[in-house]
């Protein structure tokens, strides 16, 4: 079995399996702003990435375990990276601006802390569904000045829509460590894809991509938590 059917059978067993004994605790939004990248490529840089969306939490137990919840939500994700490629002739410079519904998973355990009633910290961690709706490549080739008669007239940009190369659905492991004042919440969440987005034949190797890295996001997010318990 693969890799993709091992997630997609797990995360559809967990939640059936806590579904019956689950009630609804919370809903609420959040948006955010940090920096994408592809994880491990040579010439690839962090971009700005985005996140705003909406979140439901059912609250369930486990015998004499503690009280813990199951968060799953919709999101608007704008992942990416640059690319920064020179040689003697010219500078060209990619930028990818992809677009994802994402649709995750996690598992949250929160701690009240004790200083007062309203203040929490939690910390969540499951896989999320990440399916491209639309973004776009941007490629920028700039020649030297130097270069002489292959001057600023060889300047050019173009822009592509990025799913015409790049796989639309995705997997990605989702770490968030946040905390609560009330009903205004502040997270951190590290966004790690599973799968190499695009493939591109390597110049060296025959029959080896020569994009090996998957992407990745940090980010900041401030959000507002609404009680149904």
């Amino acid at each position: 079995m693969s890799v993709k059917k091992i997630i997609i059978t797990s995360i559809i067993s967990l939640f059936f399996g806590f579904s019956a004994n689950a009630q609804f605790s919370a809903v609420g939004g959040r948006a955010g702003i940090g920096f994408a990248k592809f994880g491990d490529d040579l010439f690839m840089h962090s971009t700005t990435g985005l996140n705003v969306g909406g979140f439901v939490k059912y609250s369930f137990s486990i015998g004499s375990l503690p009280e813990m919840e199951l968060q799953s939500g919709l999101s608007l994700v704008r992942k990416g990276s640059k690319m920064e490629k020179t040689d003697l002739i010219t500078n060209i410079v990619d930028v990818y601006h992809p677009w994802y519904l994402q649709v995750p998973l996690l598992l949250v355990y929160t701690y009240r802390l004790p200083i007062a009633d309203e203040h929490f910290v939690n910390f969540s961690i499951g896989p999320a569904a990440n399916i491209g709706l639309f973004g776009t490549r941007q490629r920028t080739i700039i020649s030297p000045d130097y270069v002489g008669v292959w001057g600023p007239e060889w300047n050019s940009q173009t822009e592509h829509e990025i799913f015409d190369e790049w796989e639309r659905f995705d997997l990605s492991l989702i770490i968030c460590l946040g905390y609560r004042f009330r009903d205004l919440t502040f997270d951190f969440v590290i966004d790690k894809s599973f799968f190499i987005p695009m493939e591109e034949k390597d110049a060296l190797i025959d029959d080896r991509n020569s994009f090996t890295g998957t992407q990745q996001a940090f980010t900041f997010m401030l959000g507002y938590h609404f009680s149904l318990k």
